[in-house]
This record gives structure tokens, sequence and C-alpha cells, in this order.
């Protein structure tokens, strides 16, 4: 087709329209997006959904709800799982018609459908429902005042902090409570920045290292916007060694934030966000400088550095370290004994992809900070109060339950198909 110069006006116009509709059409690949479709995705497994439906159990015993056969679900959830239970015992099996099997798995599947009608932070916290059930006796306590202020956005951080240091829960557990925090709605400094390192740390982990870096930016922001508070109260230091001044203490933590920063930029496929990787561990570099911190994410971020910058001597000085360290594992030790041959024979490529992918610097960064934080015990401190041991226990149940209520409806089912393919030998 020849286009004569009458037709090249509507040609371009209709070119740049096609350009244009693609381009819209390609949103989807939008990487926080994707990230972000995965999130809603991991909310809606079979195990995350029985969770949250047992955790709507609990927090609506401090209220009526109207929607319709809400409360039967609420009793034929936990009824449906003792029944199962009983069925699922080898030998009332083999009593249980499959017509039972199949009933027990479907009143499952259905008072969990009902109650995920609720979204559970229209509904008082388990802490409140603990309170309104314990009746004046509780409200009147010393317990009510400890924990004002402690609304669904704290709980969902506290369960999701508690579930992250447990490691004995499914991580989508984890990933599911931090998501639902609202960090703006957070009722401390001290809060906000727990949620934006856990989030960081708990995205990196996951591969989500887009979402990772809008934490670790606003966590460090949110350093700079409260120097002043924070040096007032200062955060414990990350150096268990040392007692350092506020000053040094905020500089180190700060510092946090630059390594996961630099880690969400290597995880990325943008080759400029990967090479920003490197500022932002020079700016961490600087920062651990500045406050004192001299520990094994120090020199891991500082082996990495020096070997970019082909600085061999500094490089070797900070792998020594790290095969001297007592707190690596055996495995990263070996680690840094590989990568220090690649420097020595001056093959940075294979030195600097051997650190990124054998020295977890996420890793080493998240246990340093969860550590520390944890150094305050706020688990334990709650547990010494008579709401703090109902809510850990309540907590519990729905965190022991959910995968079981999963397990039992796919059991339930499996062995309804047993049955009938039994039926036809």
């Amino acid at each position: 087709m020849i286009i004569t110069s009458s037709l090249l006006p509507r040609f371009i116009f209709a070119a740049l329209t096609a350009v244009f509709l693609i381009s819209c059409g390609g949103s989807d690949e939008d990487p926080l997006l994707l990230e972000k479709k995965a999130m809603e995705k991991m909310q809606a497994d079979n195990k995350v959904e029985f969770y949250r439906a047992f955790k709507v159990a609990l927090r609506s015993y401090a209220v009526d709800s109207t929607q319709p056969g809400f409360a039967e679900a609420r009793t034929a959830l936990l009824g449906a799982a003792g029944n199962a239970l009983h069925v699922m015992d080898s030998a009332s099996a083999a009593k249980t018609n499959i017509l039972e099997m199949a009933a027990n798995a479907k009143a499952l599947y259905d008072a969990k459908d009902v109650l995920l009608k609720t979204d559970e932070d229209s509904l008082p916290t388990i802490l409140e429902s603990i309170f309104a059930v314990g009746g004046k006796g509780m409200a009147a306590s010393k317990d009510q005042n400890l924990f004002s202020g402690f609304g669904e956005d704290e709980e969902h951080l506290f369960l999701g902090a508690t579930y992250y240091v447990s490691h004995k829960v499914p991580k989508s557990f984890m990933l599911y409570e931090i998501y639902r925090v609202h960090d703006e709605r957070l009722s401390s400094t001290e809060m906000r920045i727990g949620s934006k390192l856990l989030k960081s740390i708990a995205w990196l982990e996951n591969k989500w290292p887009y979402h990772a870096e809008l934490a670790a930016n606003e966590y460090i922001a949110l350093f700079d916007k409260e120097k002043s508070y924070l040096l007032s109260s200062p955060l414990p230091s990350l150096d268990t060694a040392a007692t350092p001044t506020p000053e040094k203490a905020w500089h180190q933590w700060r510092a946090i934030g630059y390594a996961l920063l630099g880690v969400a930029h290597m995880q990325m496929e943008d080759k400029e966000k990967q090479e920003a990787a490197y500022d932002d561990f020079a700016l961490f570099l600087k920062d651990a400088e500045a406050g004192g911190l001299d520990n094994e994410l120090t020199w891991s971020i500082g082996a990495t550095v020096a070997v970019k910058n082909e600085d061999k001597e500094k490089a070797l000085a900070y792998l020594g370290k790290l095969e001297a360290s007592t707190v690596l594992s055996a495995e990263e030790k070996e680690a840094a004994t590989s990568i220090k041959k690649y420097v020595e024979k001056r093959d940075n490529e294979s030195a600097l992809n051997s650190i990124y992918d054998k020295l977890a610097i996420a890793k080493i960064a998240g246990s340093y900070a969860v550590h520390r934080a944890n150094a305050a015990k706020p688990v334990e401190r709650m547990q010494q109060t008579e709401a703090g041991k109902k809510f850990t226990d309540l907590s519990q149940q729905a965190e022991h339950l959910a995968p079981l209520g999963t397990g039992m409806a796919d059991s339930l089912i499996k062995k309804t198909g047993d049955k009938i393919k039994d039926l036809f030998k």
C-alpha cells in the first residue's frame, strides 16, 4: 500500500493511537501493580481465608451482627471443626458415611464464606472483645489503661511481628497481618518505625522489591522527620556491646533503612536501580561509621562496596572479619572465604555475584534490627497482664485452627472421594 500525502496525517494519528493503546494496555506490567496483585492473591489462599474467618469469629464476640446467618456461621465454624476432627479419626471414619463427610466439609467452607463477608476491621479488636466479654472487673482493671490506643492497626502489627519472630505459623499469616497495617494510623513513632522496618524486610524476603523500596524510603524519611523526638527518646543500640549516645543510635537505625533500600534495588531487574544500590550502601556505611556500628552487616556491605570500587585491600579486610564471625552460619563464613579467592584473582564480577547470592544482607540487617527491637520484650510484657495473656491465647487459637480448618476440609473432601471410589471396586 502506498501512503499518499493526504493519507499521511491520518496514518500518523492511527499509529500514535495504537502506540498509546499498547502503552496503556501494558500498564498491568507495572511492577508495583504486579506485586500488589500477588499480595491480594496471597490473601485468597485457603489457609489465610480460614485464618481470617476464625479472626472474624473471635473479634465478633462483643457485638451482635445484623448480617443474616452470621451468628449461625460463627457457631457452625467451630462446631464443624469439632465434628470434622471426630470424622477424621481413623476409627470413626470407617463408620462414617459419605454424606456425613461431605456435609462436614461443606459446613466448614460455608461458614468460612459467610464470615468473610465481614471485614474483620469493622469489628472490635481481639483485646476490645476480651474487655467486653470480661465484664466490668476487666474493664476497670489497669490492663485497659495499658492497652489504650491499641487499635486494629497496632493489633495487626503486633501479630505480624510475633509471627515473624516465632516462625511457627505459615508465612502467609504474617504477610496478611502486616499488609493490613495502615502506618499513618499507628499511635506512636516507634510503632510506625517498626511497621516500615518489618514491611521492608518481609517484602524483600518474599521478593517484592518495589514495595520494599517504598517501605525503606518511608522508614528513612521518618527518621529524618522525627530526629528531634528520637534523640530525646532513643531506640536501643544495634550494637549489643556498646552504649552509644542518642545521636549515634539514631545513625545506626537509619543505616538499616539504607541497607534494606540497597537490597531492594539489587533485587530489581532495572539496571539503573541495581547500580543505585551501591549509592545506598555508601550511605549505609556513612551512617554506620557515624553511629559506631561495626558488625557483620557493616562488614558485608563494606565488602560489597569495596569489591565494586575495586579496592582489594578493604574488601579482603572486611571478608576476613566475616570469616572470623561468631554470628554467621558456617555456610555464610564459607561464602566469605570463596569470595576472598575471587577478590585475590581480581574477579570482581564473580565476587559481587557471590556476595549477592550467599551473603544475605537483608537477612543480616533484619535479624539485627528485629533482635534489638525485641530486646524490649513487648510480648513478655503483654503476657504479664490478664488481658494480654488472653489476647495471646485467643490469637494462637486462630493461628492454629486456620491450617487445621483447611486441612480438615480438604481431607474430608479427599476421604469422601476415596469412599466413592471404593463403591465402584
